[in-house]
């Protein structure tokens, strides 16, 4: 059955991708996002978890494996180069896209800056990852493995090639000890903290309550495993870590943000194709409301998405995928609330059949993310009919489609995973009360009263909380977090959608609300405000874009940014160096040695006891600074 369901997914899943990719055609990358032949100089499998190649035997962990490129001018060896980096998160709707094995535009553009490049993959929605509960014997020659080091990390400085450790084991067992499912990941209302389901529930054991993005815990508990690895390495300068992302990448930066891991101190954020909230798909009331903000309550929903495109944005496309997904619930199922003795995430007394996947059934992917009920009457009341669809306004689906925050874990996903505003305010030096807690909005949904599509449709289901020991509170931000956003997209081709200019012009106000340094370009909109008072025009993709830009420092007019071209991957890569206190290693404008060039000192709070336990740090200028020194 197991490699029946491998053999059987259909290409479907890889649409979100590839969709993209047709959209972007690499529209933040000058010269595209060519690789170079450079290859990484470490290779590393941070965490325990694999999956299984199309044959249901091989071993694949390139899910909890990163890639790892530091600049020319230090060695993997003697410990004396520790070189801030900048770790990189792919997008793909959660459910698809990998990290880069090569060295991308922006990769080589750090590199020149003397600041190393982290390409991190993670595990994804909808695909069943396993781990070894104790170590195996390593694969023999009768494994007939794809490659034999066993290791997990594979370091090179002069090689010119690098694998994934993967291994054939026999039949779930030889070769790997015991085998067991990855359990659901449950994360804290109140501090974010991410932990393994109390009772060990698997991911198919959870009940989907609207859709794909209920299980991107284990996203963000991935992203703290690969950046506490990565910045424990002897290399890798702790107090000097940048994230790059772009569309769904973006969840695990902003959590990492506000929730830095070990002893990092993150100092910026640079996001393309942003995502303000989520879900984007199967959309809910925060998505709508910025829209709502934006454009207008009025605005119709026609005016910027396709109608063939509803029942992804709107509905859930995972249920048209599972074309044989059993209904979750009923109109009139009960809850029976949290029960001391088994998972919030197993199915709570009431009407209704599970919407759990069936093995060999539903093929769409490892587990359902389909609430076949929730999907149904969403598509009823807005997909189901083009006079349905014309009549929908942003205001309408913000009031009717309303997340449920009436258990710890459904409220936690909207506070501490959904919302990057909210995150904002943890790395951010303007909130008084950065935690945020169950806003108006989220309490209205337990009011009997309020007609919604999830009340009136509600889930017999619960959700995982764990009862393992409470995590401390966690630690104030160590500095604001810079952040630069740059958002193309203002069309209602499908993908368009979630990577809106109407994203990109949210963060402006959420950055300010929340201290937050912040660089955003975004294009024009329809409905849009007033432009803003900088506007810069770029040559992209074949065409001439006209870009809005907001800044609350002045990044642009920097001596050794203004040269630069909007928006480039060259200016993203400034940016980083800017926030790390680095803007020496940028080429300056006049030739080296002018001193006069210096860029405006921005407002980024600096920490005034966070040092790196490495020894010395070399610049590419050549220049050595105590490792816990600022830049």
């Amino acid at each position: 059955q197991l490699l029946r369901r491998k053999m059987a997914k259909p290409i479907a899943r890889l649409l979100p991708c590839i969709l993209l990719a047709a959209a972007q055609q690499h529209g933040n990358h000058d010269g595209g996002a060519t690789t170079s032949t450079r290859s990484p100089n470490a290779t590393v499998v941070y965490g325990p978890y694999f999956s299984l190649e199309d044959d249901g035997r091989t071993q694949n962990a390139e899910c909890n494996t990163y890639y790892l490129y530091l600049p020319s001018n230090g060695t993997t060896t003697n410990g004396s180069y520790p070189f801030p980096v900048v770790a990189a998160f792919h997008g793909g709707a959660f459910t698809s896209g990998t990290a880069a094995t090569g060295c991308d535009a922006m990769c080589e553009a750090l590199l020149a800056l003397g600041i190393a490049y982290a390409s991190i993959d993670y595990r994804l929605v909808g695909t069943a990852y396993f781990s070894c509960e104790k170590d195996g014997p390593p694969p023999s020659d009768d494994d007939d493995a794809s490659s034999g080091s066993g290791g997990t990390t594979t370091n090179q400085t002069e090689a010119n090639q690098t694998n994934v450790t993967t291994f054939v084991f026999d039949q779930l067992g030889g070769g790997c000890g015991a085998v067991s499912a990855a359990a659901f990941i449950d994360v804290d209302p109140e501090t974010g903290a991410l932990s393994v389901d109390a009772n060990a529930s698997s991911l198919a054991s959870y009940s989907v309550r609207v859709g794909r993005q209920e299980f991107v815990t284990q996203v963000a508990a991935d992203a703290s495993a690969a950046l506490t690895h990565l910045v424990s390495r002897e290399d890798i300068d702790e107090t000097l870590v940048g994230l790059v992302g772009e569309s769904a990448g973006g969840l695990a930066m902003h959590y990492l943000a506000a929730h830095p891991p070990g002893r990092a101190t993150i100092r910026a954020i640079v996001y393309t194709d942003a995502q303000f909230s989520y879900p984007v798909d199967n959309a809910l009331d925060e998505t709508w409301g910025v829209w709502a903000e934006a454009v207008g309550d009025d605005a119709p929903l026609a005016d910027y998405i396709p109608f063939d495109t509803c029942g992804q944005t709107v509905g859930n496309d995972a249920c048209e995928l599972e074309t044989n997904a059993t209904e979750s619930g009923g109109a009139n199922a009960t809850e029976s609330g949290v029960n001391a003795t088994s998972s919030e995430n197993a199915t709570e007394a009431g009407s209704g059949e599970s919407s759990r996947r069936r093995p060999g059934v539903d093929e769409a992917y490892d587990y359902s993310l389909c609430n076949a009920t929730w999907h149904r009457a969403t598509m009823a009341m807005y997909c189901d009919s083009a006079a349905a669809f014309e009549a929908a306004t942003f205001g309408r689906l913000r009031e009717t489609q309303v997340w449920p925050a009436d258990t710890a874990f459904r409220r936690a996903l909207a506070e501490q995973l959904w919302a990057p505003a909210r995150a904002m305010r943890e790395y951010g030096v303007g909130s008084e009360d950065p935690r945020d807690h169950h806003d108006a909005a989220a309490n209205a949904t337990t009011n009997a009263t309020t007609t919604t599509v999830n009340a009136t449709n509600a889930t017999a289901t619960t959700t995982p909380h764990a009862t393992s020991p409470s995590a401390p509170p966690r630690d104030p931000p160590k500095q604001a977090v810079a952040l630069y956003v740059k958002n193309h997209m203002n069309a209602s081709a499908r993908m368009n959608f979630p990577h809106h200019a109407v994203n990109a012009r949210a963060y402006v106000k959420a950055a300010e609300a929340a201290g937050v340094p912040y660089v955003v370009y975004h294009t024009d909109y329809l409905r849009m405000d007033a432009p803003s008072a900088e506007r810069f025009a770029v040559a992209e993709d074949g065409e001439t874009r006209v870009y809005n830009y907001y800044s609350d420092f002045g990044f642009a007019a920097g001596p050794r940014v203004a040269p630069l071209t909007r928006g480039s991957v060259d200016e993203q890569a400034a940016f980083v160096a800017v926030a790390f206190d680095l803007e020496h290693v940028l080429p300056p404008p006049f030739g080296p040695g002018d001193d006069d060039d210096a860029l405006p000192t921005p407002p980024f709070p600096r920490p005034s006891s966070s040092s790196s336990s490495k020894t010395t740090k070399k610049t590419k200028a050549g220049s050595s600074a105590s490792a816990s020194s600022t830049g």
